[in-house]
């Protein structure tokens, strides 16, 4: 599930709680939801459950993850899903839950505009770039595991401060993103 939304949210939810219960809610990729795949399972769009910016792939198999069980593997160095239209944030959350098969190339996790991107970089560290400025080494204070999934949220607040967190621990805060 991937939520993008433009405040910062703290505090739990219950258990009828989605991203849909978020008011700034700007887009929200759920999980299992909305998927579109060709014959052959490679996804050709998945669909945004709060607004209009629907992912899309050109369905080519060397280019499109591959849907399985519900989930989306990207599973290529290709593979890639785009934003319909770019995304432009200021103040924003986004939170998603990943698990990695290897870590032997650095895989995107969001790329939307081939200049902005979040990355996983090596087992122990992830990469981050946003609003065309400068990229943000993320050591995560642990080594990931191939096949184990992770919670990683980032919360970027109104002076440009960006906040990482994996598992829902905060890990780092990184100064000056940009101010807007």
């Amino acid at each position: 599930m991937l939520g993008l939304g433009n405040s910062l949210v703290t505090g739990g939810g219950g258990a009828d709680w989605t991203p849909s219960s978020i008011s700034s809610l700007i887009h929200w990729y759920k999980y299992d939801t909305g998927i579109a795949k060709d014959g052959d399972d490679d996804v050709t769009a998945w669909n945004d459950q709060k607004g209009s910016n629907n992912l899309t792939a050109d369905g080519n198999e060397t280019r499109s993850p591959l849907y399985s069980s519900g989930a989306i593997h990207f599973n290529s160095t290709a593979d890639l899903l785009s934003f319909g239209s770019g995304l432009t944030l200021g103040k924003f959350s986004v939170y998603l839950r990943f698990e990695v098969s290897s870590f032997g190339t650095a895989d995107f996790m969001l790329n939307p505009t081939g200049q902005d991107f979040l990355k996983t970089q090596s087992a122990s560290e992830m990469r981050i770039k946003i609003d065309g400025g400068g990229r943000h080494d993320i050591p995560l204070g642990l080594t990931m595991s191939t096949g184990t999934k992770y919670n990683i949220g980032i919360e970027r607040s109104e002076d440009g401060e960006m906040f990482f967190f994996l598992n829902n621990v905060y890990i780092i805060t990184i100064h000056n993103t940009k101010t807007f």
